[in-house]
């Protein structure tokens, strides 16, 4: 557990870091030859923290409730079982041992979700769905169905190879 309190520290001294130095990050955003926006900066320092956050929920909810806080006895009494991993069926597993199994492999979903959010909607990518979506009502019929509309100054890519 020792570990997952560096990192943590590590994660939020970073992001910290960063936030507090990003009108210098924006100047070298420019200057540098990368892609990338500041905006986009911004958007992954977003998800560093919900990332940070999100773990570091799980590591308190881990400690609170597997590892209870017992007086020190004596180094034997704290390696002792050191090397074995358990296997448990899922019969005697209580409902708090179920809910931090779900919430681990819930993890992964969530984080591409919101990445995902963060970074996939681009005006390219808002695009292809609008066509999609125009796709999908000529095939079942409805053309009143949906009020999607582009955004300004935003071109299809039939309409910009033309």
């Amino acid at each position: 557990m020792l570990i997952l309190s560096r990192r943590q520290l590590s994660a939020a001294l970073t992001v910290q870091w960063l936030h507090i130095r990003r009108g210098t990050m924006g100047k070298v955003l420019r200057q540098s030859q990368t892609s990338m926006t500041l905006l986009q900066f911004m958007r992954l320092m977003a998800l560093a923290i919900f990332l940070s956050s999100l773990s570091l929920g799980y590591g308190i909810f881990q400690l609170y409730e597997f590892f209870p806080v017992k007086p020190w006895v004596s180094w034997n009494n704290v390696h002792n079982g050191f090397r074995e991993v358990g296997q448990y069926p899922s019969a005697v597993l209580n409902s708090a041992q179920w809910t931090a199994q779900w919430a681990m492999w819930a993890v992964q979903p969530v984080s591409a979700l919101v990445f995902f959010l963060l970074f996939g909607p681009t005006v390219q990518a808002l695009n292809d769905i609008a066509d999609g979506w125009q796709w999908v009502k000529k095939r079942i019929g409805r053309p009143d169905i949906g009020g999607h509309r582009r955004p300004k100054g935003a071109q299809t890519i039939n309409s910009s190879a033309s």
